[in-house]
């Protein structure tokens, strides 16, 4: 009875993994859910490019677009039992470490859910 457990908490686990983890990244609807997660045309820094300087919107989302194609590179690179999404976040959107004040920490965890949303609309819209 208890390896039957396991056995479908692990599938269950497993599901989760799979289902959660898309097949092809559109990056350029991510590309658009991070310029909306960051404040669009409002923000201070377009697609919250604040570590390199660009001298326009289109050089920002250029910037933007290498990163994540970057980022997609270096997750299947490595083994963790993080989705890409996740790993971008922490990599872009970072809510742990010393260098961020608690402001930051505090905006910053909301970074995941919102560009998922963004990106989970643009898809659903392009779909129709």
């Amino acid at each position: 009875m208890k390896l039957l457990i396991v056995v479908f908490f692990g599938a269950m686990f497993l599901c989760a993994i799979i289902l959660s983890t898309p097949k092809t990244i559109n990056f350029e609807s991510l590309a658009d859910a991070i310029f909306e997660a960051e404040g669009g045309w409002e923000s201070q820094y377009l697609y919250g490019i604040r570590s390199v300087s660009y001298d326009s919107p289109k050089e920002a989302r250029r910037i933007c677009l290498n990163t994540l194609k970057n980022q997609q590179k270096r997750h299947q690179a490595h083994d963790c039992d993080k989705s890409y999404i996740v790993c971008l976040r922490d990599r872009y959107c970072p809510i742990k470490g010393s260098g961020l004040t608690k402001t930051e920490k505090r905006v910053n965890i909301h970074w995941l859910r919102n560009v998922k949303f963004f990106y989970n609309r643009k898809e659903t819209n392009e779909k129709k």
